[in-house]
């Protein structure tokens, strides 16, 4: 990092952040002599023109995550911007909204939530696969695509896909929460955080899909499957202990096509 991103982003920092501020104008936080006497020689006024910017911001954050921001409530929403969460992402040009989903941890609902975002965030050409639910059981269905070989290349997960494994009753909640909130749902957020969801006892298995066009499906898969498709959320694998994974399973002789399957449905993908 040069001096130049270093400066922006500690000024960027100072701006959202009053008591840091504070604390980098009075010596008390631990930062470059000579950056210091740069924002030390701004005119301190100039560091409060826009008390509004960190509501603004807000509201952008929870244009994505208003069930998130429901449950967190407005006023401890605003907290975001003082927390060693917000400071990092700054010094680490990460995600505002992905930083914010992470750092409200509102639960199961705002797991799901921030799994929409962060498939949101993946950008690929149209391939084969609409939006939708999936069945409870792998998918055998074709549409383009290789064939699986059962041969030691790589595969990993569709970037259009996202499985998640949440509480009984989740995705309902999720669902109900956010028609709740209506057509203008920032609007309704109040500052009180609402309560959050009663799930029930048990697991339910959700694959996430971004169509071609941006919009979001969510629907419900087996066990099996999520099992199958959960490791490559931490990088490809081998194909032939995938197919090994289907057989264990209980896919036996149809492994293969299952892969198949999920491999013309862009579920799974060679990876590079």
């Amino acid at each position: 990092m040069n001096r130049s991103q270093r400066l922006q982003r500690l000024a960027v920092r100072m701006l959202y952040d009053e008591g840091f501020r504070a604390r980098v104008l009075s010596g008390e936080e631990a930062v470059d002599a000579a950056d210091h006497a740069l924002v030390a020689a701004v005119d301190p006024r100039a560091w409060s023109t826009d008390p509004l910017r960190p509501a603004r911001t807000l509201t952008a954050i929870l244009t994505e995550l208003p069930v998130t921001g429901a449950l967190v409530g407005a006023s401890r929403a605003l907290q975001f911007f003082r927390s060693a969460a917000f400071h990092t992402l700054v010094e680490q040009r990460g995600s505002l909204v992905l930083s914010f989903g992470r750092w409200a941890e509102v639960g199961p609902v705002g797991e799901l939530e921030l799994a929409i975002a962060r498939l949101r965030r993946t950008f690929s050409s149209p391939s084969t696969g609409g939006g939708g639910s999936r069945s409870s059981s792998p998918s055998t269905g074709g549409g383009g695509g290789r064939e699986a070989t059962g041969g030691g290349g790589s595969l990993a997960l569709g970037d259009r896909f996202r499985p998640i494994a949440v509480p009984v009753g989740t995705l309902a909640a999720y669902e109900s929460l956010r028609r709740s909130l209506g057509s203008d749902p920032v609007a309704t957020i109040g500052a009180e955080p609402i309560a959050a969801p009663a799930l029930a006892d048990g697991v339910e298995h959700l694959l996430v899909e971004r169509s071609a066009d941006g919009s979001i499906a969510i629907g419900t898969i087996g066990e099996s499957l999520y099992a199958v498709l959960a490791p490559l959320l931490d990088g490809p694998r081998i194909e032939r202990d995938v197919i090994a994974a289907l057989r264990e399973l209980g896919a036996g002789d149809a492994a293969e096509e299952i892969l198949s399957g999920l491999v013309a449905d862009g579920v799974v993908v060679s990876a590079p």
